[in-house]
């Protein structure tokens, strides 16, 4: 559900030769983490695809949480 400000920081104002126009926006992207394997530098979506990775490709256990 969009709410009124989110709604209006979509729609944005400017003037072109004295005329106002609406102007829809993108909402921002979301910007998810990447988790790098710092022996091989493969990237992986999730710190538990990287620990499963570790385990599995070099063996390494990691420390418990």
């Amino acid at each position: 559900m969009v709410t009124k400000e989110e709604k209006q920081e979509q729609e944005k104002k400017i003037k072109v030769d004295g005329t106002e126009i609406k102007v829809k926006t993108p909402p921002p992207r979301k910007v998810r983490p990447v988790y790098y394997c710092q022996t091989c530098d493969r990237s992986f979506p999730s710190q538990l695809d990287l620990e499963e990775h570790m385990k599995i490709d070099h063996g390494k256990k990691t420390a418990a949480a």
